[in-house]
């Protein structure tokens, strides 16, 4: 048995699929459905339950509360929002529910392997390697992920079992349509050329120009591979990165979706003010710790992901 929550977001519902095709087909899939329009991020998975989130929070992670025969429990449930600055509730949902799943999971003898994010480098350093020197959030979000990692550094060897964080850097590819804002670039730009014919780019953002602002483009397939891998490879417990090792501009994006869909034209518009001292201008994935303990996963070049995910828009737009 496994649990997966986050079931229906982008990485999660990509893993379940997967676990699917490997054989798993005994999946306890977590979620929040408030949003009913997730169901088709979940509607070709099979498992064999359904737990509410609210629910699984208060009737299941509990000391007594025991879930026969669970071999792993991927944790993916938490607000995703960078633009999110209600602390309180990040801190509650990113930072409180981690340490209930993690402690679960000690007690039922239960592998544990979770979603950390990039956005804890911040802008302090280009060198990205998973080290506490390169890490200074700049948003509320990335200080939640932050806050569960520091825990989770301090306290693995208390646990005995292993424990796995995962960093993912900007993750693009099917199960997004319910993102909103917080979408990936790649999503957001090809919609808004269907709607206006015009790609719209940040300028510049103080002394970085805008043709430098790039990121490390991930495919949430790419994601989900890196997940399995590790719970088939359980003597590794830390916390790596899950990117490309690669930084392409948003200029260049927006190019390529350009080309791929035979025109259209890039419109500039000023930084956002609300983005100011909280926005991400670089990011690109340190891969050495990935691996050294021996993930050889190759990962989907950028052409061929943007060119697969923009077939899945086109069926979902």
């Amino acid at each position: 048995m496994i649990i997966l929550s986050g079931a229906a977001g982008q990485i999660g519902s990509a893993l379940a699929r997967k676990l699917n095709e490997k054989g798993f087909k005994e999946l306890i899939l977590i979620d929040s459905l408030e949003d009913g329009k997730k169901i088709h991020n979940l509607k070709d998975i099979e498992f064999v339950d359904y737990i509410d989130y609210k629910d699984f929070r208060t009737n299941f992670l509990r000391p007594d509360k025991k879930i026969p025969n669970v071999s792993t429990f991927f944790h993916l449930g938490a607000c995703s929002s960078t633009s999110e600055w209600n602390g309180e509730y990040l801190m509650d949902n990113n930072f409180n529910y981690s340490k209930e799943v993690l402690k679960w999971c000690s007690k039922s003898k239960v592998k544990f392997i979770y979603a950390s994010s990039a956005s804890v480098y911040g802008n302090k350093s280009t060198n990205f390697k998973e080290e506490i020197s390169n890490e200074e959030p700049i948003n509320a979000y990335a200080f939640s992920k932050y806050a569960f990692d520091m825990y989770v550094r301090a306290n693995v060897d208390k646990f005995n079992l292993q424990v796995i964080g995962l960093r993912y850097f900007n993750v693009y590819g099917s199960g997004e349509f319910h993102k909103g804002d917080m979408a990936s670039p790649i999503f957001q730009f090809n919609r808004q050329l269907i709607e206006t014919g015009k790609i719209k780019l940040f300028g510049d953002y103080g002394d970085i120009k805008s043709e430098d602002i790039s990121r490390d483009f991930v495919h949430a397939d790419d994601c989900a591979a890196i997940n399995i891998w590790f719970q088939e490879n359980s003597t590794n417990s830390g916390i790596f990165n899950v990117g490309t090792g690669t930084s392409t501009s948003f200029h260049d994006v927006a190019k390529k979706i350009i080309e791929l869909k035979n025109g259209g034209t890039i419109e500039m518009i000023e930084f956002p003010q609300k983005f100011t001292h909280s926005y991400q201008y670089y990011t690109k994935a340190d891969l050495s710790s990935l691996r050294k303990v021996g993930c050889n996963h190759d990962f989907m070049s950028l052409d061929d992901g943007i060119k697969q995910s923009l077939s899945f828009y086109q069926e979902v737009l």
